[in-house]
Order: structure tokens, then C-alpha cells, then sequence
């Protein structure tokens, strides 16, 4: 055993020297391990951040770019523009929303189409409602701005028909019929009459009567509008107007008998009592009319 010892301790005391001598040169380069580590964990730290910064802006850019699309696609919307879809390829909230106004983008469309359809028929039938009337029929506007008439008023106002459009206003149209010598109860006092035809227009009072210069005669229904327009209704009306003629001409070739004849005529009511009597009876009679 004391050999063994012997011939063990030189070994022993070999290798403990090896390692009190190798020591130092481990312990510098564990610390240069160790700064290595620090230095590749602190740029492997700083490789995160900036890869982490540059995702988040790249994020953000995407979230910018998105609401931007949606934004002017909103814009669109506004201006009327009811075919604009909002272009964000995206599954996330933006996404989400972007769909849900292509959705409501296409709704208001398909809404708007279905209005103007129903607007178009029933103007439509408006138009052939008041084409299919035997009256002459005017619309206008608060402005007094022509808006819609039929076929059948120009027809009664041939004289002026070129005129007659939508936007021309009635102090115009009246003003032209002066001019070309259309309202015979005018003559002589065209201004005068314009005022009071204006002020009948715009204040109607019922029906009246209007000649025309071909000899006609129009039967003319005015009424406002809840909106403050004004519609007019024209009849034509010769049979009643020829009648009433007639029957002018009847009362005045009787009262010009009446007075110039040579014989004493009375006019009784049923009562027998004595309404009047001609010139005749009163110089037979030596009456005075007072």
C-alpha cells in the first residue's frame, strides 16, 4: 500500500498541477464564453425588438391602408356612387366591417333601383292619366315655373305652343299670348289686363271664362297646391259659350223692339202685375219713366 502511494502521489501531484495551471486559462475562457453568450443573447434581444417593430409597423400600415379603403369607399357612398365596394382582403375586425358595408352598399342600391323603378311607373302613369283627359291641364311649381302640361293644352294654345316647355314660367307665357295678339279682352289695355290676370292667377277664386283670338272660348279652373303651385284645368266650351251668344242676340233684337215699336207693349210677371212698358205706351198715355 505504501508503494502504491508512493508511486500514486507524483500522478496526483502531476495532475493538480496541470489543473492549477490550466485553471486561469479555463477561468478566461469561460468569461470569454460568457461575454460571447452576453453579447449574442443582447443582439439576439435586439433581432427580436426590431423584427417585432418592423411586424407592428407592417400591421399598422395594413390597419391604415384598410381604414383608408373604407373610409373612401364611405365617401363614395355619399357622393352617390352606390356601386362602390369597400376593397379589404382581410379576415380580421376591418375585414369583418368591410363586408358588412359591401353588404349594406348593395342593399341601398338594389333599394334605390327598386324607388326609381316604382317612380318611373308612376310618373308614367301620371303622364298617360293626364294625356288621356279632354281638358287642357297645367302644373306649376311655387315659382310659378311650368312643371308638366299635356297635349290637349297645347292644342287649345297652338298660338304660343312653342313655348310651352317645362322651366318657362306663366307671367312669360302670358306675356307672349299679348304679344301675338291671342287675348282679344286685352286690346288696348295689355297691361293693365297682365296685372289682373297675375293677381287671379296666383289668388284663384273659382272658374272663369276666357276668349281666345280664334274666337274660342275656355272654361278655366285654377286651384293652389299644398306645396304652393298652382294647377289649372281648361275646358273648351263653345255649345255653352255659342248659346249664351245666342242668347245675347235674342235679348237684344227683342229689347230693340221693345223700344222702337210703334205699338204700346206691357210686360206682366204672372201676377198681372205691370213690370215695364215701352216708349210707345208712355207717349200715348202721357207718362214720364219718373
Amino acid at each position: 500500500f505504501d508503494l502504491q502511494a508512493t508511486s500514486v502521489a507524483p500522478i496526483v501531484a502531476n495532475l493538480i498541477e496541470q489543473a492549477n495551471s490550466e485553471a486561469p486559462s479555463a477561468r478566461s475562457q469561460i468569461a470569454l464564453t460568457s461575454v460571447s453568450a452576453t453579447w449574442l443573447l443582447g443582439i439576439t434581444v435586439l433581432l427580436a425588438v426590431l423584427l417585432t417593430a418592423i411586424i407592428a409597423l407592417l400591421f399598422n400600415q395594413s390597419i391604415t391602408r384598410n381604414v383608408a379603403k373604407l373610409t373612401a369607399a364611405a365617401v363614395q357612398l355619399e357622393r352617390g356612387n352606390l356601386n362602390v365596394q369597400a376593397e379589404v382582403d382581410s379576415a380580421d375586425e376591418l375585414g369583418q366591417l368591410a363586408n358588412t358595408f359591401n353588404t349594406m352598399a348593395g342593399k341601398i342600391d338594389t333599394l334605390i333601383a327598386d324607388l326609381e323603378s316604382q317612380a318611373a311607373r308612376a310618373h308614367l302613369r301620371l303622364v298617360e292619366a293626364i294625356e288621356s283627359m279632354s281638358e287642357g291641364l297645367t302644373l306649376y311649381d311655387a315659382e310659378d315655373r311650368l312643371i308638366l302640361t299635356n297635349s290637349k293644352y297645347r292644342q287649345m294654345r297652338a298660338g304660343i305652343a312653342d313655348l310651352i316647355k317645362p322651366g318657362i314660367t306663366f307671367e312669360q307665357l302670358l306675356r307672349a299670348g299679348l304679344d301675338r295678339k291671342q287675348y282679344p279682352e286685352a286690346a288696348g289695355r295689355e297691361e293693365a289686363w297682365l296685372a289682373e290676370r297675375l293677381a287671379q292667377h296666383r289668388n284663384p277664386q273659382g272658374m272663369f271664362v276666357q276668349q281666345l283670338d280664334d274666337g274660342r272660348w275656355l272654361q278655366i279652373n285654377e286651384y293652389k297646391t299644398a306645396s304652393g303651385g298652382t294647377i289649372a284645368i281648361r275646358a273648351d266650351i263653345p255649345e255653352r259659350k255659342q248659346a249664351e251668344e245666342a242668347l245675347r242676340q235674342s235679348e237684344e233684337k227683342f229689347s230693340n223692339l221693345f223700344r222702337q215699336s210703334s205699338d204700346g207693349i206691357f210686360i206682366y210677371d204672372a201676377a198681372g202685375t205691370i213690370l215695364d212698358v215701352n216708349q210707345r205706351v208712355l207717349t200715348l198715355f202721357g207718362y214720364s219713366r219718373e
